[in-house]
């Protein structure tokens, strides 16, 4: 029979046996939630704080002129790369050098980025987060 499916007889070492049924046949008792494991109701009262990635989508999505700078970010290193390429003569070699462009339009995003959440966060009144 396949791995998954249940024999006709469910021993005591079955897998497929559940632990509430192997407690009352007499086996090993079933675990039971105690007060220090986190179930859903102690995770549901803390506060989720929000994560970088949705944070940096929300700002695009509610501020239009930044997510077109970042647009025209990532955009313009490749541009001036291939314009630059061309001038040289070397455009075959454009896919080399492709790292360069690629490192450029990340780290003038993310500073868009950053700078767009510490003018939220100094708008609101909150202290700003510091990476660690």
């Amino acid at each position: 029979m396949g791995r998954h499916s249940a024999s006709d007889d469910a021993g005591a070492g079955s897998p497929a046996e559940s632990p509430r049924a192997r407690a009352e046949r007499g086996g090993a008792p079933a675990a039971e939630p105690g007060p220090e494991s986190k179930g859903p109701a102690l995770e549901a009262s803390k506060p989720r704080r929000e994560s970088a990635v949705r944070a940096d989508l929300r700002l695009l999505r509610t501020d239009r002129w930044l997510s077109i700078r970042c647009a025209v970010a990532l955009v313009v290193p490749f541009v001036a790369l291939l314009v630059v390429l061309l001038q040289l003569g070397r455009a075959g070699s454009f896919f080399i050098w492709l790292w360069i462009p690629a490192i450029l339009a990340g780290v003038a995003a993310g500073g868009l980025l950053d700078r767009a959440h510490r003018k939220a966060s100094a708008a609101s009144g909150e202290a700003p987060e510091r990476a660690r």
